[in-house]
């Protein structure tokens, strides 16, 4: 158990710097105060429930539940230790112990640079190199499900770059959190979600990334094969 917090000091952090700072929507702020009920206030360092348990208390729909749950975790405030049938292990930070990223797309290249159209960005280069798939899981990405993932986080000094940044879906940008990008893959193979073949071609895909240039030719890069050794 944890030492007991100063609630007025946690509360001012929490309205005075870090919804301002995140811009935590009305209900992203409710469920994050729920978690944060429900665990840290209790000297609990982790929640275990399920979406539909938490969408019941919240008072939200369980598509919303689950949606807020990956924005939160997104925006750094929580961390999903694991996901089952049984429920989720939700992990929720203070203010203090949050790391606030931008979230915005960054450009490929300086405005203004005559070797790159102007609208290009991190994004469209890294989906195409991934082919549209999700680099862990593998499967096929929609404009409604996909993310960009930093492969080392930033927190850990990763940077913003072709050569660390893979295309993913919701669930396993949700899911790897800060873990190392191989550990996250031999996760995947545990549960079930990636089998021998895929799990040896994955790291191989990983191995590959970590060698990419940080800022390629468009050109280059379009000619290049999607990063991945199975079909």
């Amino acid at each position: 158990m944890e030492d007991t917090l100063d609630v007025v000091q946690l509360w001012k952090d929490l309205e005075d710097n870090l919804i301002p700072s995140l811009g935590l929507s009305a209900q992203e702020r409710a469920l994050y105060y729920h978690i944060l009920r429900h665990s840290r206030l209790l000297g609990r360092t982790e929640l275990h429930s399920t979406v539909a348990d938490l969408a019941y208390h919240a008072g939200f729909s369980w598509s919303t539940t689950r949606d807020l749950l990956r924005n939160l975790a997104r925006k750094g405030c929580l961390r999903i230790f694991s996901r089952s049938k049984a429920g989720h292990v939700i992990g929720v930070l203070l203010p203090a112990e949050i790391l606030v990223e931008a979230e915005t797309p960054v450009s490929l290249y300086p405005v203004g640079n005559e070797t790159s159209p102007k609208a290009r960005s991190f994004r469209e280069v890294v989906l195409r190199r991934d082919a549209q798939k999700c680099f862990y899981c593998r499967r096929h990405l929609h404009p409604d499900n996909t993310d960009l993932d930093h492969v080392v986080p930033q927190a850990e000094g990763g940077e913003t770059s072709i050569s660390n940044l893979v295309a993913c879906c919701h669930d396993c940008n949700l899911l790897k959190g800060t873990q190392p990008a191989a550990d996250f893959l031999r996760s995947l193979f545990r549960s079930g979600r990636l089998n021998t073949a895929e799990l040896d071609a994955r790291l191989s895909a990983l191995n590959a990334l970590q060698h990419t240039p940080t800022e390629p030719s468009l050109a280059g890069q379009a000619e290049r094969e999607p990063l991945s050794s199975d079909h």
